[in-house]
């Protein structure tokens, strides 16, 4: 089974990755407007959101790695639902629409907390929640409008 998560992971690694890529090229170029930059951004945020319901429901139904990981930073084990709670909340949040960019922001709080824990506390490399920073935050950037709306709203 844990043969079957890494490949299934790894898998949407790969693609999300290169999703990520072709859709920042066509930003750049931008030849290729509408409905083809529409559907690559629809996929990103899918891998997006498939990373962290992976990641976070693996938190959250306790595998052993993950136990092990935030038992090694030291804080408890309550740290490790609120932290898989976050991410498939997040996940949920980035394929609503209207709600992509908050559920975006959400995430970038939770890589932001990530990055220095792996570089200070679990040691390893960080490389994955950098680039889940990256992406997290250029979705948060590209919908900070919407997300400026709906916390507008609350006032």
């Amino acid at each position: 089974m844990a043969g079957f998560y890494r490949l299934v992971s790894f898998a949407f690694w790969i693609l999300g990755l290169l999703t990520t890529v072709v859709l920042l090229v066509g930003r750049i170029v931008r030849p290729l407007r509408g409905m083809l930059e529409d559907h690559l951004e629809f996929r990103s945020l899918l891998w997006l959101a498939g990373v962290f319901f992976l990641v976070g429901g693996a938190k959250l139904i306790g595998r052993h790695d993950m136990i092990e990981l935030f038992r090694s930073i030291g804080v408890g084990q309550w740290l490790r639902y609120v932290t898989g709670s976050l991410e498939v909340l997040g996940a949920v949040l980035l394929l609503v629409p209207r709600l992509s960019g908050l559920g975006a922001l959400l995430l970038v709080g939770v890589m932001l907390g990530a990055v220095p824990t792996h570089l200070f506390v679990v040691g390893g490399s960080p490389l994955q929640a950098i680039i889940l920073l990256i992406v997290t935050g250029v979705v948060a950037w590209g919908r900070r409008k919407r997300t400026m709306n709906i916390l507008a709203g609350l006032r």
